[in-house]
């Protein structure tokens, strides 16, 4: 159902670097370094789903370039997956309450073909359901992807 948006996210993403792994988490902790090390040993589009089931909610501990890397994939799964934690993070991710130094440097490492395709994302939020629950969270990510 939503083949042609991943084909095309993966598309605008396919010249994104995978991060080394002293680059995937900048904070030291265990929870940290095992999300580091489990997420490091794949290539963004083969990261399993039970990883991305048991670390749905590890977007912020990732460092900005582990984000840019790894995100489509837990994009594609979330959509595909839409009742996991993982299909409300992505857009949690995408909304911050307040732009400060951490989302300045988060915002900033994604080009605009890249905010093209997330601001896209949260459009097809829109035409899913429950969207309306999640409208104030879709409009607030959309200003913010600009």
């Amino acid at each position: 159902m939503h083949q042609e948006f991943i084909k095309r996210m993966y598309r605008v993403f396919s010249s994104v670097e995978k991060p080394l792994i002293e680059e995937m988490t900048p904070h030291r902790c265990p929870e940290c370094d095992n999300v580091r090390d489990r997420l490091h040993a794949y290539n963004q589009r083969e990261v399993p789903d039970e990883l991305l089931i048991k670390h749905g909610d590890a977007l912020p501990l990732l460092s900005p370039k582990a984000l840019r890397y790894y995100f489509p994939r837990y994009i594609e799964f979330g959509l595909l997956n839409q009742d996991s934690n993982t299909f409300d993070n992505c857009l949690y991710h995408l909304a911050p309450n307040e732009i400060d130094d951490y989302w300045h440097e988060r915002i900033a490492i994604f080009n605009a073909e890249e905010k093209s395709v997330l601001r896209e994302y949260l459009q097809l939020r829109r035409t899913l359901e429950y969207a309306e629950y999640e409208e104030d969270h879709i409009s607030k990510g959309l200003s913010v992807w600009t």
